[in-house]
């Protein structure tokens, strides 16, 4: 009988990355022949993140203006959500959620990862996914994990690394983490991998694009905190290049005049978008992967939360030079580097297979 190998991330969040990692990291070690799971655990931290309604309760005033604010949003909000769950339903979830005192021997191996399950600001501290609940430590194993912070807090420093130290293998997606983790605890073996989404190929993420979105050239923004600065930069390519200008957001805001708005995109919505765009503006990691992936021409806009991890992408993949921060940066005439991309990406797929194959093989 097959032993049954559990996936755990940060697969119920409403993000395109999360979801289509997790998605690329089953759908490879699926076709290793495994008997494999993405579980489907809603942590304590995502409890109202994803409301269709919230209110501010600061003052009286805040209460009114964002709950009607939410309302104006919430036909977008609410498709945006249904799409999420439809591809949950049908290409990772076929289980219902489960609580913590049910993984605990739910499955006979355990990976954790990719994304930022390691970064304990975003979990809020949620040991799960430092699989404290495995007694076992020969089941536990990472892939990909990212810390997405350069450093942890002292006060729970050393709590974390004795978790991390538990592990059978472990595998960080960015180096800057694997250096800090290594600094801090010498004698452990970690290894760096890519994100889960580059195991899956253009061409196989094309399955989801079946039909362009959008029928005339454009321009894609999909930002988070820099959304003034990608205007400006995509304004300026459009005087040169006529093109329109697409964003990725729910929300309204007074930067979008003449922008058109794609308010309701899913996961499959997303990879449409981006790999049909003549040009990708953005500040997300996963944005930035999924450029690389489709060979579009692009900027990455760091800020503090993405800077390492988007660094550290362009740097495997000779694109540094696509990282600005400001529109003065802006060359046109510069293209994106792929000569090399496919025999990097290559090699990255080869190292990370073998380390899967190593975790299933050596348990299995």
């Amino acid at each position: 009988m097959s032993k049954r190998i559990g996936l755990l991330s940060l697969s119920n969040a409403e993000n395109y990355g999360a979801v289509l990692q997790s998605y690329s990291l089953y759908r490879v070690i699926k076709s290793m022949d495994r008997n494999v799971h993405v579980i489907n655990y809603f942590p304590a931290f995502m409890k109202g993140r994803y409301k269709l309604l919230w209110l501010d309760k600061s003052t009286i005033r805040s209460m009114v203006s964002t709950f009607k604010y939410s309302f104006e949003c919430l036909p977008y909000t609410l498709i945006k959500k249904i799409r999420f769950c439809v591809f949950r339903m049908i290409y990772l979830h076929n289980a219902p959620i489960l609580k913590r005192k049910s993984l605990k021997d739910a499955y006979d191996i355990y990976i954790v990862g990719s994304d930022q399950v390691w970064n304990t600001n975003i979990t809020n501290m949620d040991m799960t996914f430092f699989l404290d609940f495995v007694e076992d430590n020969k089941k536990k194993n990472s892939y990909a994990a990212s810390i997405g912070v350069s450093k942890y807090p002292k006060s729970i420093e050393d709590f974390v690394f004795k978790e991390i130290g538990k592990f059978n293998r472990i595998s960080i997606r960015e180096k800057q983490g694997k250096q800090y983790i290594k600094r801090e605890k010498n004698d452990l073996n970690v290894l760096c991998h890519i994100d889960p989404v580059f195991l899956t190929s253009a061409e196989e993420w094309k399955v989801f694009c079946k039909k362009n979105i959008i029928r005339e050239k454009y321009i894609l923004i999909y930002s988070f905190e820099n959304l003034k600065l990608a205007i400006e930069i995509a304004n300026k390519i459009c005087n040169e290049k006529k093109w329109k200008i697409i964003i990725i957001r729910t929300d309204k805001n007074k930067y979008y005049q003449g922008i058109r708005c794609y308010r309701t995109a899913g996961p499959r919505d997303f990879l449409n978008l981006i790999s049909n765009a003549e040009f990708v503006i953005t500040d997300s990691f996963h944005g930035t992967a999924f450029s690389l992936i489709f060979n579009r021409n692009f900027y990455s806009i760091p800020y503090n939360a993405t800077n390492s991890r988007i660094e550290n992408i362009l740097s495997i993949f000779n694109n540094y030079d696509r990282m600005i921060s400001s529109i003065n940066e802006v060359d046109l005439e510069k293209k994106c580097d792929y000569s090399n991309y496919k025999k990097i990406l290559k090699n990255e797929i080869n190292k990370s297979r073998d380390y899967l194959e190593n975790i299933l093989e050596v348990e299995t």
